[in-house]
Parts: C-alpha cells; structure tokens; sequence
C-alpha cells in the first residue's frame, strides 16, 4: 500500500437552502480532537487495523502538520504541509491529519456513522502522496461512501506524482 496522508477537510455541506449555514456534519473531520500516534481516534471507528508485526505492517497515525519526525507522529522525517487552499468545505485546515503507512496493510479502514436527513450534500478532502510512500511497491486507495456506496475515490499507482 503506498503511504499517503489522508487530510480530511472532511466537511459535509448541506446545501438545501442558500439560507443555510454551511454545517460540518463530520465529528473530528480534520483530527485535531486526539493526540498525535497510533492510538485511538476519538469519533473514528477503525477496522482492520493492522498488528504492527512485521514492522512494515503498521496502523494509520495521526501526523502533526509541518514537522521531520518520524513514524508515529510523523511522516517518516518528510514534511507534510497542510493544503490551505479555500475551498467549500466548513472544515478548517487544522495542524493534523491521518497518515496511512502501512505498506502491507489491506483495506485499513477509518470511519464513522453520521446520521443525515434527505437533502443535498458535499464531502471534501484532500490527500498528500509523500515522496516515501511513492516508492513502496504496493498501490493504496481512497474512497468516501455513503451506505456502502462509492461518491468519491482514488487510486495511488507508482505512476502518481508526490
């Protein structure tokens, strides 16, 4: 699996009524409500997580923005700049994001169940290739779904650009 950080600007924007006030409806979106490592994530569900053994079969962390540290609190010495650019999401750009490292790890999951009336919705994210998970051998993925359904998803090949 290719390392990549997983910057979840995730905001869910209801977009009903322009009288609306956009809403973040994703608890913890950006991950800045828990430490940084490999422990828990508060509102995040985790599954299949990996058992650290072997030592490249390791868990998705939660990185500090801006920082050379190494894996669990950092992306391996690489510094990750958090992506500022305005967008529509309500989600700040915070000082965290989750990284996911594993490069033997399958299907890592991190997610949560929000409970959501009928209307219109907009999920955002970003995500950083780092330069040291382009080089792992195995691709990764990224996908957003909705009941089990896929509205967004990616691919990382050794082809991507970092």
């Amino acid at each position: 699996m290719k390392t990549m950080v997983f910057a979840a600007t995730a905001g869910a924007l209801l977009m009903a009524s322009p009288t609306l006030a956009a809403t973040n409806l994703i608890r913890n979106g950006s991950f800045e409500a828990g430490p940084t490592g490999a422990g828990s994530v508060p509102e995040w569900t985790r599954t299949n997580t990996p058992d650290n053994k072997p030592t490249q079969d390791q868990p998705a962390s939660v990185i500090g923005y801006n920082n050379n540290l190494g894996y669990p609190t950092g992306a391996y010495g690489e510094l990750v700049t958090p992506d500022s650019v305005v967008s529509q999401s309500p989600d700040a750009v915070g000082s965290k994001a989750a990284y996911f490292v594993g490069d033997h790890s399958v299907n890592e999951t991190w997610s949560q169940l929000t409970y959501l009336g009928v209307g219109n919705y907009k999920v955002g994210f970003s995500y950083y290739l780092t330069a040291n998970g382009i080089r792992n051998r195995n691709n990764a993925s990224l996908a957003t779904t909705i009941l089990g359904v896929p509205v967004a998803t990616t691919i990382i090949t050794a082809t991507s650009t970092a």
